[in-house]
């Protein structure tokens, strides 16, 4: 039920807070080598961390474990994640992402969830976290569909500026 997948992922949350990061870097890591083709939609200075580290760790991955983390732990409050699901769904739409992408992130999150947890990554846990990403998954899909303008026919989306050109 709805109500079990909000209690199990809420329960991760101290296991987010103390492997979230692992989690995180081992995600990428999953996600390059299985889908090589999406690492065009990515800044990569940011995800090397560059000049563009928080605590040491690279600003992407940092940005992602905050992300997930918050997920968690608002998973019943979605109005309180929705500014920034609005911000991530921006930058989304201007490098490009599409709603197939989310079903390899969503692969690829659940296989790091799973290597880094080992035996902790119930089949109860994984059930709730594959059902809780599909549900986020949507959301970001909707909202980055509504913020994606549509170009009449013969017109191609400008995704820098977001305009439609000839």
């Amino acid at each position: 039920t709805r109500e079990n997948t909000i209690q199990v992922v809420k329960s991760t949350v101290p296991v987010l807070a103390e492997y979230g990061t692992r989690i995180v870097q081992t995600f990428y890591v999953i996600l390059f080598q299985r889908f090589p083709a999406v690492k065009s939609l990515f800044n990569m200075d940011r995800q090397r961390g560059g000049s563009t580290k928080v605590e040491g760790v690279p600003s992407q991955v940092a940005a992602l474990t905050r992300a997930i983390y918050s997920y968690a732990e608002h998973i019943d409050q979605l109005d309180v994640i929705m500014p920034v699901v609005e911000r991530i769904c921006h930058k989304h739409v201007s490098r490009g992402v599409a709603a197939p992408h989310y079903d390899a992130v969503g692969e690829c999150l659940l296989a790091a969830m799973t290597e880094v947890l080992g035996d902790a990554a119930t089949e109860e846990v994984m059930t709730a976290w594959a059902e809780a990403y599909t549900f986020l998954a949507g959301v970001f899909i909707a909202t980055e569909k509504k913020s994606r303008p549509t170009c009449p026919k013969g017109w191609l989306l400008d995704m820098v500026d977001m305009k439609c050109e000839l």
